[in-house]
């Protein structure tokens, strides 16, 4: 399994809430030179979002940064929510 792999099964392996309606990565180098991977999480525009919302997808960020830095990987992640 490559890393990239890993990466994705790791990711789908993880519960996520009913808001975030699609992921993606890419894949590349970051501003400073390291591999990197930038875990795209794509939610519908809120502009005034409940403050559980704000909790869930916050929560949902920090288990994902957490799952993959637990793996040791080569490259650094990135997860971020993209508003669609």
């Amino acid at each position: 399994m490559t890393e990239e792999d890993l990466i994705k099964k790791t990711v789908k392996g993880i519960r996520l809430p009913v808001e975030i309606t699609s992921v993606d990565y890419a894949f590349d180098e970051d501003s400073t030179g390291i591999p990197a991977v930038w875990v795209n999480l794509h939610v519908a525009v809120d502009n005034k979002p409940s403050n559980e919302k704000v909790r869930r997808l916050s929560d949902t960020l920090k288990v994902i940064s957490r799952s993959l830095l637990d793996k040791n990987l080569s490259r650094w992640p990135y997860v971020r929510l993209v508003a669609d």
